[in-house]
């Protein structure tokens, strides 16, 4: 590609914590290639060797490798994505110690969670174990309280690194512009000490679809049942036992099959809960899948449940739901409730309140196989890219 289709001598660091992963990791692959088709360089720093716990609040060692790398590669933009769990905030830091000598270098930091406002990136507390979710408003953060539900030592650790990085040395403040995926994960770093501007921009969205297999519907074969999906890691945050318990509550008046495709710690405890509630026959596991095989069955179900009790940020599987015509019945809280407004046929209810849930099964009953995204181009490669640039341009957006 010639000189056209880059932007002219633009230098582009990306930096994370892992190249490989979940969603975050994804977004972080995708945003790499899509740069790559305008900047004249690309670079991608990650994180090597493991992480003490000295080195989670602030390692030195990530700090001065950054800083050699920044002043080797000489960036005009670095864009930085989960950076909190293995780096350290220490990467602001050598952010900025490279800033003050190259003013002109642009930083942008694409959110993945609630990192920057809470020191549960997740925007939970744990009193008496309890999973307590963190009013998005709250100002300021009260740092006395169990953010993290295994041990008071996490939580410490995870106080000591928001105290130190964002109360003391506001590094935050280093971060020239945020993108966030989500209006409400917006809404909840705003306040957080930023001095660059917040923009929403949807991840992009590649859907693989069922690669057109054909298979046995799983529920045609009980009627009166209704079929509902989980497609997930199985943990506590995702709300699946609340959802199991409610679906017990209501098994005489409406019936459903409950079908779990996903592994994680709490399958056990669910497969447990399931038997010991009578529901061991209408929850059915199927473990870890491809996603061919997984949408392929989610694609004959009634509905696609996302239970999450904890503020999700923008559940690509909402989306991914509507691109097989899947009707989806969402926690209505957080970005899962959002993403439910960005499809055509959705509902939103309490899922671990059986009346609300029960209103919510029979009203998408009736819309099955119609589901679909209502602005499909905020999700495409293309207009990723388009965004991209603007950003990386420090330009305003014309929306």
């Amino acid at each position: 590609m010639g000189e056209a289709g880059h932007m002219k001598r633009l230098r582009v660091l990306h930096i994370a914590d892992a190249l490989h992963g979940g969603g975050a990791e994804s977004v972080f692959r995708a945003t790499i290639e899509v740069s790559r088709k305008f900047a004249s360089e690309v670079s991608v720093y990650t994180a090597t060797g493991r992480t003490t716990p000295l080195g989670y609040v602030y390692s030195w060692r990530n700090r001065r490798n950054v800083l050699s790398w920044l002043r080797g590669f000489r960036p005009d933009v670095v864009h930085v994505q989960n950076y909190y769990h293995s780096l350290s905030p220490s990467v602001l830091s050598a952010l900025r110690v490279y800033k003050k000598r190259n003013p002109g270098l642009r930083v942008v930091f694409t959110a993945h969670d609630y990192h920057l406002a809470c020191p549960n990136s997740g925007m939970q507390y744990f009193p008496r174990g309890v999973r307590t979710n963190v009013g998005i408003d709250e100002r300021p953060v009260r740092l006395l309280r169990m953010y993290d539900h295994r041990s008071w030592f996490h939580a410490a650790l995870k106080i000591a690194q928001f105290t130190v990085a964002y109360r003391l040395l506001r590094l935050q403040r280093v971060i020239d512009e945020i993108v966030s995926p989500s209006q409400f994960l917006a809404q909840a770093l705003e306040g957080a000490q930023l001095q660059g501007r917040i923009s929403v921009l949807r991840n992009p969205l590649t859907l693989r679809g069922t690669d057109g297999r054909k298979v046995e519907p799983v529920g045609e074969h009980r009627a009166g049942i209704a079929n509902l999906g989980f497609v997930g890691r199985l943990v506590p945050e995702k709300g699946l036992e609340e959802l199991i318990r409610a679906l017990a509550r209501i098994s005489q008046t409406t019936p459903a099959e409950l079908h779990v495709f996903g592994e994680g710690p709490q399958r056990a405890e669910l497969e447990r809960l399931a038997a010991v509630l009578g529901m061991a026959s209408s929850v059915a596991f199927y473990g870890q899948r491809s996603h061919a095989d997984t949408w392929s069955t989610v694609s004959t179900l009634d509905a696609l449940v996302v239970p999450s009790i904890w503020y999700e940020n923008a559940p690509q599987i909402v989306l991914e739901a509507a691109a097989v015509g899947v009707p989806v019945i969402g926690n209505d809280i957080g970005g899962v409730a959002e993403m439910c407004g960005e499809v055509t046929h959705a509902q939103t209810c309490n899922t671990a309140d059986s009346g609300d849930l029960e209103r919510a099964i029979r009203a998408v009953r009736g819309d099955r196989r119609i589901n679909s995204l209502r602005h499909p181009e905020d999700y495409t490669p293309g207009y990723y890219e388009r965004e991209l640039r603007r950003i990386y341009a420090g330009e305003s957006s014309l929306s």
